[in-house]
């Protein structure tokens, strides 16, 4: 007996934010003049699109590696950033920087940097919100100079610094529901100290695109039966957005390419969903989605 045809749809919202997506053009244009293009880390925290750029001649590098390269050689600073002393090394080493810092973290960076600039001389705290070496966070640090601390919750805050100004920022990919959590806990406690909560000026820095997708997530993952969530081991953003899935619709299963696939997860489905992190390529969802169509054949 012939199976009912199975629905199966890739998520809209799903692929590159609009801050990876301008990396990896920036690493395509390159790569197109260039035999060889660096980048500093990662460009995306996705192995198999990393593979794919590696095949066009794209390296990757650190820090450190940098001095060895010749005068002019191109190296890409990618999505999150880097501080401003890796653009004073590059400058020394006569390296041709090629900037492809997200540009909702380059707002975020120039904040920060302003309200180093502003609290000078004056009694105050700089406090990010995020995930305490995670390269956006490497990046901020680097613009305050040494005038900031990196909490992920506000008991990390001591008492006596309620009494002074904080400006708080926010990680661009921070849950954006728990920042908003924290803030209301740090104002309630400077309260409950006795001071004024004007003294605390919340910054909210989380990118739009990271707070619309939880929402669109959860819907995406109810309206399927199946839903094949794809992403880099090393995401994140992934992880949480796997997660938010999963709780969505216990049927959730994680997959960083298509030979993960199993046919058993599809026996009794009518609709499958397939998504992905903000660093899954668009090629790498149709690829699942081809796969897991010829399994429910």
């Amino acid at each position: 007996m012939k199976k009912n045809p199975v629905s199966i749809n890739i998520d809209p919202d799903a692929g590159f934010c609009t801050g990876v997506h301008k990396a990896v053009n920036t690493a395509e244009t390159l790569l197109d003049r260039y035999k060889t293009v660096y980048c500093l880390g990662n460009l995306v925290h996705n192995e198999l699109e990393i593979s794919r750029l590696k095949g066009f001649g794209l390296k990757i590098l650190n820090l450190n590696q940098l001095a060895g390269l010749p005068v002019n050689t191109p190296v890409i600073i990618r999505a999150h950033g880097e501080p401003p002393s890796t653009y004073a090394e590059a400058e020394k080493l006569n390296i041709n920087l090629i900037d492809a810092t997200c540009p909702i973290v380059k707002q975020l960076q120039h904040k920060v940097k302003r309200a180093v600039e502003e609290m000078a001389g004056q009694p105050g705290r700089i406090i990010i919100y995020g995930k305490p070496g995670h390269p956006e966070i490497v990046g901020l640090m680097g613009q305050a100079d040494g005038k900031a601390i990196v909490v992920q919750s506000q008991e990390e805050i001591p008492d006596p610094w309620l009494a002074e100004p904080l400006e708080v920022f926010a990680q661009t990919t921070a849950n954006a529901e728990a920042f908003n959590q924290f803030a209301v806990d740090l104002k309630q406690r400077a309260k409950q100290c006795s001071f004024e909560k004007d003294q605390i000026n919340i910054h909210h820095t989380i990118c739009r695109q990271m707070k619309n997708r939880k929402p669109s997530i959860i819907a995406f993952a109810q309206a399927h039966d199946v839903v094949v969530f794809v992403s880099g081991s090393k995401s994140s953003n992934g992880r949480f957005l796997a997660a938010l899935a999963l709780q969505a619709n216990p049927h959730t299963y994680v997959v960083t390419a298509a030979t993960e696939l199993t046919a058993d997860w599809f026996d009794t489905a009518a609709s499958i969903g397939v998504s992905g992190a903000t660093s899954t390529p668009h090629w790498l969802l149709q690829q699942i989605a081809d796969s897991v169509r010829k399994m429910t054949l």
